[in-house]
């Protein structure tokens, strides 16, 4: 959403106003839910399954919101990078064909460090960040 934004100064006992067309986050979705996945599995408990039902419905209600679907690794083998593949995968893939929410919404990153290997986090983007309905291909080497 396009919004002008002013900033006033005072300097030397004269006030200035600057003006200046800018672009302001439109996403305020708040806090979205961590999906737990156990061991070496891929799929979506029921659990999660009701979790990204809830978060699908605050999707709704912020239609102008990406969302990024962050995977984390614990190590940099193939098999670990295609296991957070597939996990963020299989959460975006739930909310577009359960949910229908629009792929073009979801920011799909995988193979993250900084994270719990057994958890996908769901999170607003900011307005700068680029992409969205792009799913890199599956790490084959």
């Amino acid at each position: 959403t396009e919004t002008e934004t002013s900033i006033i100064i005072t300097y030397n006992g004269n006030t200035y106003t600057l003006s200046k067309i800018g672009i302001v986050p439109t996403c305020n979705i708040g806090d979205l839910p961590s999906i737990t996945f156990r061991g070496l599995t891929v799929i979506l408990s029921n659990d999660a399954k009701g979790l990204l039902s809830s978060a699908a419905q605050r999707m709704r209600s912020n239609p102008d919101c990406k969302i990024i679907v962050k995977g984390y690794n614990c190590s940099t083998s193939l098999a670990e990078r295609q296991r957070s593949w597939d996990r963020v995968k299989n959460v975006i893939d739930h909310l577009v064909q359960n949910e229908g929410i629009s792929a073009s919404r979801f920011i799909f990153q995988y193979s993250q460090s900084g994270g719990d290997c057994e958890y996908v986090d769901l999170a607003g983007a900011n307005q700068n960040q680029t992409g969205g309905g792009t799913v890199p291909p599956r790490p084959t080497s």
